[in-house]
């Protein structure tokens, strides 16, 4: 009975180091450069401004024409407020909102963000694949990644209402 008890117990120990083992984070890598492709530093800047019931997002950045971008206004709690797909055709960025009672009514600050990412936000263009790399893998400059890959985001100072 004794040795049924031990090794009850025995097991008990080892499934839980299993059990808590496996509940640790994990680790996400970030992507790797395939072969052939170029390193490539990508750059840009994100601004808003807020007149009256307009808010305007301005920013540049050095992706290829053509790329997805996602620009967006974020509430302090996290959420999407307003956002929109647009595919760049030149340096310069700019998107207007509208601030409306629906949207904004238990907002108290919110910061704007011009996003690219490989395919968080739709497909890329092939040609903008061949410049990034399919997850973006081609970009040196320190960015943030997920299992897709990397995602470059630019923000704004946080406006408070």
């Amino acid at each position: 009975m004794r040795k049924i008890k031990v090794i009850a117990v025995l097991f008990s120990a080892v499934l839980l180091v299993g059990v808590l083992a496996a509940c640790g984070a994990s680790v996400i890598d970030k992507p790797l450069p395939s072969e052939g492709g170029e390193m490539v530093e990508v750059e840009g800047f994100c601004k808003m401004e807020v007149d009256g019931t307009t808010i305007t997002v301005t920013g540049e950045t050095n992706f290829i024409a053509g790329t997805l971008i996602h620009i967006s206004i974020v509430a302090q709690s996290g959420e999407e407020i307003d956002s929109v797909k647009v595919n760049k055709s030149e340096d310069a960025i700019s998107q207007t909102f509208q601030i409306t009672d629906d949207k904004y009514k238990n907002v108290t600050s919110f910061t704007a963000f011009i996003s690219i990412a490989p395919s968080l936000y739709g497909k890329q263009s092939e040609s903008v694949q061949n410049t990034y790399g399919k997850k973006f893998e081609f970009i040196s400059s320190e960015h943030i990644w997920n299992k897709d890959g990397i995602i470059v985001m630019f923000a704004s100072e946080t406006y408070d209402m």
